[in-house]
């Protein structure tokens, strides 16, 4: 926390175990988990932090206790919108009077996808002609649709009970990758649609589709949906609806061919991998391209 104290940082997003809350899911509180966060948060109070409530898919890939995923099977049921909804709320009345950005679920397409489809994240769900554990066709829907129902029920409370008298925001930031076609005479207009609404739109169309307020209510009140971007994909059309050993699943369903171009410096010496002009350029001619079209 003193480094980034010393290096200015202004914004930093941290996690919430929820089983460090609740080490059973529900239940009773564990104090000395709240102490902890109590502690960071009054480490950082200077910087403005966006505390996520229960999933970061990229640092913290499955964070749900053990405990509900032997009760019910966790995402798969519906009980865990009711556990999810005493967990936040009580961060939101352990933590609010600091905290003033929260988010719910960072990138939950991304830890349906790994939990429940490739297997990458717990609790390990798979799809492959070797091994298939679960089922690929209707459990990554299912999660995510549980998902996207606990965001809602999350917001509700907070907005709510908490809003007005801690004076704070919610939301959901949500994984987007950008589709270029691998050649032009190949890909069409809905095949390069298909995998972004199955990646991205799918998501927040649900997570708006309630909201239609008009739009000085929707200035005035300013919770936000945040997007992770990291990479863009060359894709092809998918006519035979099927991904090599992937048949008749959630990735199939989108009709397009994900062909990832990048590089590594896997065995590349460190003090050659720190000369890595590739990126210093990536990342400079694409952070003055958003700050333009921002």
């Amino acid at each position: 926390m003193q480094l980034l104290k010393e290096m200015g940082v202004d914004a930093y997003r941290i996690s919430i175990a929820w089983s460090r809350i609740f080490p059973t899911g529900t239940g009773e509180i564990n104090q000395a988990g709240v102490d902890h966060y109590n502690n960071l948060i009054n480490a950082i109070i200077n910087i403005e932090a966006f505390f996520i409530v229960c999933y970061d898919a990229g640092i913290k890939p499955y964070d749900l206790p053990q405990a509900l995923e032997d009760k019910y099977g966790g995402w798969l049921d519906g009980h865990i919108r009711k556990d999810f909804a005493l967990f936040t709320e009580t961060c939101f009345e352990k933590f609010g009077d600091r905290v003033k950005h929260w988010i719910t679920f960072n990138e939950p397409h991304t830890f349906a996808i790994q939990g429940y489809y490739k297997g990458n994240h717990a609790p390990g769900h798979r799809s492959s002609v070797l091994s298939k554990v679960g089922d690929p066709t209707t459990e990554p829907y299912i999660v995510a649709q549980y998902a996207i129902r606990c965001h809602a029920t999350a917001a509700d409370i907070y907005r709510r009970n908490y809003e007005d008298k801690q004076n704070g925001l919610i939301g959901i930031p949500l994984d987007a990758k950008w589709y270029a076609p691998q050649t032009m005479q190949q890909q069409t207009l809905k095949q390069l649609k298909e995998p972004k609404i199955f990646s991205l739109a799918g998501f927040l169309t649900q997570c708006s589709s309630e909201i239609n307020y008009p739009s000085s209510m929707r200035t005035n009140v300013g919770d936000f949906v945040g997007i992770n971007h990291f990479t863009t994909y060359y894709s092809r059309g998918n006519a035979t609806n099927s991904d090599f050993d992937y048949l008749n699943d959630c990735i199939s369903d989108a009709n397009a061919f994900a062909i990832r171009v990048d590089d590594t410096n896997n065995i590349t010496p460190i003090e050659d991998a720190l000369k890595d002009w590739l990126r210093i350029k990536y990342h400079t001619e694409y952070l003055t391209n958003l700050l333009a079209a921002i």
